[in-house]
């Protein structure tokens, strides 16, 4: 098939990492793939290079930041949410109507994006991923006052415009939570939507070599993810305030990914530290004992879960962390909703033999590598689409 692919940024191991999946798969297949994407300065196409590597062909429109705040602006007065205000570009739009006509499939990722595949008779497909309707309705109700309003504006649009998505179009997302959310709010079965969940390519991934540690000896915390991200920064801040102070001295944590807000920055410590982007993922994860996952808001399944474990490293986490999940691998998952929990599950990992550790280590990889890996989950997605 020959595929346009829409999506607002180019893909990458922090952020799009289901798009990048998706292109290798429809690589792998022979399809012949165009992407289309946005970028807002020289800095976004840092993935530039590694993303011709997945596709046939790469076009790039720029959106400069204050464009999409005045979309923004305008976008308030508008029924639309103000994410996908924040994507209109009539540039956009024009290069997709010039062209759409030369493919077979127009697959577009997030539901933000969806605005372009108006009045188009080609097949289409809109992967909305996670339910951002069910994001806001959690959001909404963390403090913070303009936060509250943003949220519930967004919600109450969510709720409208998500729904008329999935009813009219061909949908995918990542849960059958998800799925069962947006039912349950419409009242109507979405026979239109299909679940493909979040995979990983453990052909890459997987850390063969996990070296055993000392007993007491896995101090080192870690957590990924994109450092602007609303959920990601809440989760920081819960763990730095909530959780390590009730943690002995001899641990610290690590933030790993880019765009780090300035709060966060402020509390840089001996023992709270910010890697920034890396560019080798894994080899980064390998270097710490413990993945934490203290999430306590979002949607979706977390990919950041499946790289900690294809790393080698025990997790805990919220059951929010694990949402979506098969229960065979919630099972090899340390589970912890409030400070106490998570410091008493940590320190359980330290108590016992690390030889023990290792072995449950090993069944949750072989577990990633039967349920989400790439090939699974991606069979059944280009089955879906043909």
């Amino acid at each position: 098939m020959k595929i346009l692919y829409i999506t607002p940024s180019l893909p990458n191991d922090f952020s799009r990492i289901r798009t990048k999946n998706i292109l290798k798969a429809f690589k792998k297949e022979k399809h012949e793939v165009t992407l289309i994407s946005f970028y807002q300065n020289k800095k976004d196409l840092g993935y530039l290079d590694e993303t011709k590597k997945l596709v046939n062909d790469v076009i790039l429109v720029k959106q400069p930041y204050i464009f999409s705040i005045i979309n923004c602006l305008i976008g308030i007065f508008l029924p639309i949410p103000l994410r996908v205000a924040y994507y209109y570009n009539p540039i956009f739009k024009s290069k997709i109507k010039n062209i759409y006509k030369n493919y077979d499939l127009i697959y577009i990722k997030r539901l933000r994006m969806a605005q372009y595949g108006k009045n188009i008779n080609n097949k289409v497909v809109i992967d909305i991923t996670d339910s951002l309707t069910k994001y806001y309705d959690r959001l909404k109700s963390k403090p913070g006052l303009i936060q509250k309003i943003l949220s519930y504006e967004e919600y109450i649009k969510h709720k409208y415009y998500e729904v008329k998505i999935a009813k009219n179009n061909n949908t995918i997302i990542c849960s059958e939570e998800d799925k069962k959310y947006l039912e349950n709010i419409s009242n109507t079965k979405l026979n239109n939507m299909m679940v493909i969940r979040n995979t990983i390519d453990t052909s890459n991934w997987i850390n063969q070599n996990i070296k055993v540690k000392a007993k007491g000896n896995r101090v080192k915390l870690c957590f990924l993810g994109m450092m602007d991200y609303t959920p990601n920064v809440i989760a920081a801040h819960y763990f730095i305030k909530q959780i390590l102070p009730k943690l002995d001295a001899k641990y610290d944590v690590t933030f790993i990914g880019k765009n780090c807000s300035k709060s966060l920055l402020k509390l840089s410590s001996k023992r709270i530290k910010f890697a920034g982007y890396v560019s080798d993922l894994k080899n980064e994860l390998i270097k710490y004992d413990i993945f934490v996952c203290p999430i306590t808001v979002g949607s979706g399944i977390k990919n950041k879960i499946f790289q900690a474990i294809c790393a080698g490293l025990p997790i805990v986490s919220t059951d929010l962390g694990v949402e979506g999940m098969k229960l065979v691998i919630k099972n090899k998952i340390r589970i912890a909703n409030d400070p106490k929990s998570f410091v008493e599950q940590i320190e359980n990992i330290n108590s016992i033999n690390d030889s023990i550790l290792l072995k449950n280590l090993s069944e949750a990889q072989n577990i990633i590598v039967k349920e989400y890996d790439i090939k699974r989950s991606m069979s059944v997605l280009l089955d879906g689409v043909k």
